[in-house]
Protein backbone atom coordinates (compact mmCIF):
# COMPACT_ATOMS: atom_id res chain seq x y z
CA UNK A 1 0.00 0.00 0.00
CA UNK A 2 1.76 3.37 -1.01
CA UNK A 3 1.72 6.13 1.15
CA UNK A 4 -0.79 7.90 -0.66
CA UNK A 5 -3.15 5.10 -0.67
CA UNK A 6 -2.70 4.89 3.32
CA UNK A 7 -3.22 8.36 3.83
CA UNK A 8 -6.22 8.27 1.54
CA UNK A 9 -7.89 5.56 3.47
CA UNK A 10 -7.43 7.07 6.60
CA UNK A 11 -8.84 10.46 5.34
CA UNK A 12 -11.77 8.78 4.12
CA UNK A 13 -12.44 6.62 7.20
CA UNK A 14 -12.24 9.34 9.35
CA UNK A 15 -14.75 11.31 7.51
CA UNK A 16 -16.65 8.63 7.33
CA UNK A 17 -17.33 7.36 10.73
CA UNK A 18 -17.72 11.22 11.29
CA UNK A 19 -20.56 11.26 8.64
CA UNK A 20 -22.18 7.85 10.20
CA UNK A 21 -21.80 8.40 13.52
CA UNK A 22 -24.53 11.23 13.25
CA UNK A 23 -27.55 10.28 15.26
CA UNK A 24 -30.13 12.74 14.88
CA UNK A 25 -32.08 12.45 11.51
CA UNK A 26 -30.57 13.45 8.46
CA UNK A 27 -32.50 16.16 6.36
CA UNK A 28 -32.05 15.44 2.25
CA UNK A 29 -29.45 18.43 2.48
CA UNK A 30 -27.77 16.73 5.31
CA UNK A 31 -27.34 13.63 3.43
CA UNK A 32 -26.04 15.28 -0.02
CA UNK A 33 -23.37 17.19 1.91
CA UNK A 34 -22.11 13.93 3.64
CA UNK A 35 -22.26 12.58 0.15
CA UNK A 36 -20.14 15.23 -1.79
CA UNK A 37 -17.56 14.79 1.62
CA UNK A 38 -17.37 10.81 1.26
CA UNK A 39 -16.74 11.39 -2.78
CA UNK A 40 -14.47 14.33 -2.08
CA UNK A 41 -12.13 12.52 0.39
CA UNK A 42 -12.01 9.34 -1.71
CA UNK A 43 -10.86 11.37 -5.13
CA UNK A 44 -8.91 14.25 -3.34
CA UNK A 45 -5.92 11.43 -3.91
CA UNK A 46 -6.58 10.22 -7.47
CA UNK A 47 -6.71 6.70 -6.62
CA UNK A 48 -6.34 4.34 -9.64
CA UNK A 49 -9.22 2.44 -10.62
CA UNK A 50 -8.98 -1.26 -7.74
CA UNK A 51 -8.35 1.59 -4.82
CA UNK A 52 -11.33 3.08 -5.67
CA UNK A 53 -13.64 0.08 -6.31
CA UNK A 54 -11.65 -1.40 -2.77
CA UNK A 55 -12.41 1.63 -0.82
CA UNK A 56 -16.26 1.99 -2.15
CA UNK A 57 -16.22 -2.18 -1.13
CA UNK A 58 -14.85 -2.88 1.49
CA UNK A 59 -14.64 0.67 3.07
CA UNK A 60 -17.70 2.48 2.37
CA UNK A 61 -20.43 -0.15 2.22
CA UNK A 62 -19.06 -2.03 5.92
CA UNK A 63 -18.76 1.61 7.09
CA UNK A 64 -22.30 2.30 6.49
CA UNK A 65 -23.96 -0.97 7.03
CA UNK A 66 -22.75 -0.90 10.81
CA UNK A 67 -22.46 2.70 11.10
CA UNK A 68 -26.03 3.97 9.85
CA UNK A 69 -28.37 3.56 12.62
CA UNK A 70 -29.76 0.76 10.21
CA UNK A 71 -30.79 3.66 7.64
CA UNK A 72 -28.74 1.91 4.96
CA UNK A 73 -30.09 -0.83 5.48
CA UNK A 74 -33.45 0.12 5.46
CA UNK A 75 -33.01 1.84 2.50
CA UNK A 76 -31.67 -0.79 -0.01
CA UNK A 77 -34.57 -3.53 1.74
CA UNK A 78 -37.07 -0.90 0.59
CA UNK A 79 -35.58 -0.63 -2.73
CA UNK A 80 -33.84 2.83 -2.49
CA UNK A 81 -30.31 2.79 -4.25
CA UNK A 82 -30.31 5.90 -5.52
CA UNK A 83 -27.74 7.41 -2.79
CA UNK A 84 -25.73 4.61 -3.45
CA UNK A 85 -25.71 4.28 -6.87
CA UNK A 86 -24.62 8.58 -6.84
CA UNK A 87 -21.96 7.53 -4.45
CA UNK A 88 -20.44 4.76 -6.89
CA UNK A 89 -20.87 7.20 -9.54
CA UNK A 90 -18.72 9.81 -7.59
CA UNK A 91 -15.96 7.59 -6.32
CA UNK A 92 -15.85 5.03 -9.14
CA UNK A 93 -17.80 5.94 -12.19
CA UNK A 94 -21.53 6.00 -13.73
CA UNK A 95 -20.82 2.77 -15.52
CA UNK A 96 -19.44 0.83 -12.34
CA UNK A 97 -22.82 2.27 -10.57
CA UNK A 98 -25.13 1.60 -13.28
CA UNK A 99 -24.11 -2.43 -13.10
CA UNK A 100 -24.80 -3.00 -9.15
CA UNK A 101 -27.42 -4.71 -8.74
CA UNK A 102 -29.50 -4.99 -5.15
CA UNK A 103 -31.69 -7.87 -4.51
CA UNK A 104 -33.68 -7.33 -1.24
CA UNK A 105 -33.91 -10.98 0.93
CA UNK A 106 -37.48 -9.89 3.19
CA UNK A 107 -37.36 -13.50 4.27
CA UNK A 108 -33.93 -13.48 5.47
CA UNK A 109 -33.80 -10.00 6.75
CA UNK A 110 -30.54 -9.45 4.05
CA UNK A 111 -29.57 -7.60 0.99
CA UNK A 112 -27.46 -9.31 -1.69
CA UNK A 113 -25.33 -6.73 -3.49
CA UNK A 114 -23.95 -8.14 -6.85
CA UNK A 115 -20.53 -5.99 -7.99
CA UNK A 116 -20.14 -5.96 -11.72
CA UNK A 117 -17.14 -8.88 -12.57
CA UNK A 118 -14.15 -8.32 -9.79
CA UNK A 119 -10.63 -7.82 -12.15
CA UNK A 120 -8.55 -8.71 -9.24
CA UNK A 121 -8.14 -9.90 -6.00
CA UNK A 122 -9.74 -9.07 -3.52
CA UNK A 123 -12.39 -7.52 -5.10
CA UNK A 124 -16.26 -8.75 -4.62
CA UNK A 125 -18.32 -10.51 -6.78
CA UNK A 126 -21.34 -10.16 -4.28
CA UNK A 127 -21.68 -8.71 -0.54
CA UNK A 128 -24.74 -10.05 1.79
CA UNK A 129 -25.58 -7.40 4.31
CA UNK A 130 -27.84 -9.51 7.08
CA UNK A 131 -29.91 -7.77 10.20
CA UNK A 132 -28.80 -9.71 12.97
CA UNK A 133 -30.68 -9.23 15.92
CA UNK A 134 -29.90 -5.20 16.84
CA UNK A 135 -26.75 -5.49 14.74
CA UNK A 136 -25.33 -6.30 11.55
CA UNK A 137 -23.42 -9.05 9.66
CA UNK A 138 -21.30 -7.77 6.49
CA UNK A 139 -20.14 -11.19 4.43
CA UNK A 140 -18.20 -10.65 1.12
CA UNK A 141 -17.46 -13.17 -1.57
CA UNK A 142 -14.01 -12.19 -3.13
CA UNK A 143 -11.95 -13.26 -6.11
CA UNK A 144 -9.27 -15.34 -5.26
CA UNK A 145 -5.83 -14.92 -5.99
CA UNK A 146 -4.90 -18.31 -8.94
CA UNK A 147 -2.40 -20.08 -7.52
CA UNK A 148 -0.67 -23.67 -8.91
CA UNK A 149 -2.89 -26.61 -7.83
CA UNK A 150 -5.79 -24.51 -7.00
CA UNK A 151 -7.35 -23.94 -9.97
CA UNK A 152 -10.93 -24.99 -9.15
CA UNK A 153 -11.34 -22.14 -6.45
CA UNK A 154 -12.89 -19.51 -7.82
CA UNK A 155 -13.43 -16.65 -4.89
CA UNK A 156 -12.97 -16.51 -1.09
CA UNK A 157 -15.89 -16.22 1.72
CA UNK A 158 -14.88 -12.95 3.82
CA UNK A 159 -16.53 -10.74 6.60
CA UNK A 160 -16.74 -7.38 7.87
CA UNK A 161 -16.62 -6.80 11.76
CA UNK A 162 -18.23 -3.55 13.49
CA UNK A 163 -15.07 -2.92 14.52
CA UNK A 164 -13.22 -2.62 11.23
CA UNK A 165 -11.38 -5.96 11.66
CA UNK A 166 -12.01 -8.28 8.70
CA UNK A 167 -12.31 -12.89 9.08
CA UNK A 168 -11.98 -15.26 6.35
CA UNK A 169 -14.18 -18.76 5.89
CA UNK A 170 -12.12 -20.31 3.03
CA UNK A 171 -12.31 -20.76 -0.72
CA UNK A 172 -14.92 -21.38 -2.36
CA UNK A 173 -16.06 -23.02 -5.85
CA UNK A 174 -18.68 -21.38 -7.04
CA UNK A 175 -19.31 -18.71 -8.88
CA UNK A 176 -23.27 -17.59 -8.94
CA UNK A 177 -24.90 -15.69 -6.52
CA UNK A 178 -27.64 -18.04 -5.45
CA UNK A 179 -24.90 -20.60 -4.70
CA UNK A 180 -23.06 -17.65 -2.33
CA UNK A 181 -26.57 -16.80 -0.56
CA UNK A 182 -27.40 -20.93 0.00
CA UNK A 183 -23.81 -20.82 1.43
CA UNK A 184 -23.89 -17.87 3.68
CA UNK A 185 -27.58 -18.14 4.67
CA UNK A 186 -26.90 -22.29 5.24
CA UNK A 187 -30.04 -23.10 2.40
CA UNK A 188 -27.98 -26.13 0.70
Amino acid sequence: MTKWTFAALIIFTTLLAGCASQTTPRSETNRKSDQQTVIQAAVAQEPDRFTQVYQFQHGLLPEWAFNSDGRFFADLMQGDEAFLRETAAGMIDEEYAQALRFTPMPDHNAVLIDFPRPFASPLCFYALIIQDGDGFRFITYERTLEMAGEADFVGVVGFWRADGSRGNDGPRSYSSADDFVDDVLGEQ
